[in-house]
């Protein structure tokens, strides 16, 4: 579970990174009116706009892990303190990301394509992640059962030995018995 110190000190950087990603695009449009090379802003920008996406990725997380965890007592924050804070990170980080989509397309002339090709390949790439969840789900179950069929083979195979070891125990057992039986029937029909 991620904590809300590490989850309070993410949001602090999406902020700053959003804010570098505004004075970016202000560099950009200044730069682009004066015709300057635009590839070191460009990638200034779009190091920053990482940075937002990873900060924010980590909010999320940690958010979502808050809300199936139960209430930290010791931060002394009541549970609807905790669900406003939670909620209001949230909604602030989904206001930033629009106004950084805003941003790309309306106000930086040449980048606006980015935005669209940035949703495609995060929406790729999450469904890549989905895809590999899942096979590692269906992996794992597989495994386990594997892993529940090797188990009930031993069992078997146990079952089986006890029953031979059983059955060998028993016929040894009769023909000890039968061998008693004769030796005493010879003692006692002819004496010796």
């Amino acid at each position: 579970m991620i904590d809300p110190i590490t989850i309070g000190l993410a949001f602090s950087a999406a902020k700053a990174a959003l804010g570098y990603i505004r004075q970016g695009v202000d560099l950009y449009k200044e730069a682009a009116g004066v015709g300057a090379d635009l590839s070191e802003i460009k990638q200034d920008v779009t190091k920053h706009i990482g940075a937002f996406m990873t900060n924010t990725a980590t909010v999320k997380k940690g958010v979502e892990a808050q809300k199936n965890a139960p209430l930290d007592k010791k931060s002394g924050k009541s549970m609807q303190a905790q669900a406003l804070e939670n909620v209001m990170q949230m909604r602030q980080l989904i206001e930033d990301q629009n106004e950084i989509k805003q941003y790309l397309i309306y106000q930086t002339p040449g980048l606006g394509g980015i935005w669209q090709e940035f949703e495609t390949e995060l929406h790729r790439l999450e469904k890549q992640e989905r895809d590999f969840a899942d096979a590692e789900q269906k992996a794992q179950e597989i495994s386990a059962k594997r892993s529940a069929e090797r188990i009930r083979q031993f069992k078997q195979k146990i079952h089986i030995y006890i029953a031979v070891v059983s059955a060998v125990v028993f016929v040894g057992f009769y023909l000890w018995c039968l061998t008693w039986l004769v030796e005493y029937e010879r003692e006692f029909l002819w004496g010796y």
